[in-house]
């Protein structure tokens, strides 16, 4: 079974019957856990193009789902807690997004909103 195939059957994509053991389940999460990273990764350089959240919100959404297999695994006896970024302002907007200045100005009018525009001095880590 591959990586891909355990993370289908363990989140329930795909119907096998079957039970997963502990090594496919840690697969499955393994799988899970390269793409939230990698999704976050995307995010954070290129920004999101959702037109309802901050790219800081969907940063932060990410996280939470790296955090989540990260525990699920911990209960695995692995840990790979290194891997958690931290977390980012709510109104985080990454300028190099597709949508940037229709997103921005979107949310910067909103009442009560205060947009972070990511830079130089912007330090995530």
């Amino acid at each position: 079974m591959t990586p891909k195939q355990a993370r289908d059957i363990m989140y329930g994509w795909a119907r096998s019957g079957k039970e997963l053991t502990p090594e496919q389940r840690k697969m499955g999460l393994l799988y899970d856990l390269k793409d939230e990273v990698a999704i976050w990764w995307h995010i954070y350089e290129y920004g999101s193009n959702d037109p309802f959240w901050p790219d800081g919100c969907n940063l932060n959404l990410t996280r939470t789902h790296i955090m989540n297999d990260v525990d699920e695994l911990k209960k695995l006896g692995e840990d790979h807690s290194d891997v958690i970024p931290h977390e980012v302002p709510e109104t985080l907007m990454i300028p190099r997004s597709k949508y940037f200045d229709t997103r921005y100005n979107r949310f910067k009018n909103q009442q009560g909103q205060h947009v972070v525009v990511a830079g130089d001095q912007e330090t995530l880590f």
